[in-house]
């Protein structure tokens, strides 16, 4: 099989550009570099590739709870922030914004395993950046 050399370099040039600096679409909403919403029963990484942003699907109580969260990973390629949509089915425990929607912020400590989580209401910065699954 043979492929045009422009068509190949576009498409790495494509490829590489997603993972250098995070982008934003016209609206204001920051772009999807991985969508995993397809994928059933997915981890979220700890550690991805520098700048990526994955959407994942959380389906619980048989399907009656369906959201989109989303994992944005930072310069290095940690985990930095999550976005979540919703309460996790468990409104109780999560009572952050109008349906439960808030983030979680990821502080990696050097010499620790698992980094330090913090969790809160999204900003208002987060509500505009994020409206596309809220």
């Amino acid at each position: 099989m043979y492929h045009n050399i422009t068509t190949l370099s576009s498409a790495f040039y494509f490829w590489l550009e997603k993972y250098t600096k995070y982008q934003y679409n016209k609206d204001g909403t920051i772009r999807i570099t991985d969508d995993w919403t397809n994928r059933k029963h997915s981890s979220t990484p700890k550690h991805f590739k520098p700048f990526a942003v994955i959407d994942t699907r959380e389906i619980k109580s048989g399907g009656s709870y369906d959201r989109i969260n989303r994992t944005i990973y930072d310069e290095f390629g940690n985990m930095s922030i999550q976005i979540h949509s919703g309460h996790h089915a468990l409104p109780g425990s999560h009572k952050y914004g109008i349906n439960g929607e808030h983030h979680h912020y990821y502080r990696w400590v050097k010499d620790q395993k698992d980094p330090i989580r913090i969790t809160d209401n999204l900003t208002e910065k987060e509500r505009k950046e994020h409206t596309d699954i809220l």
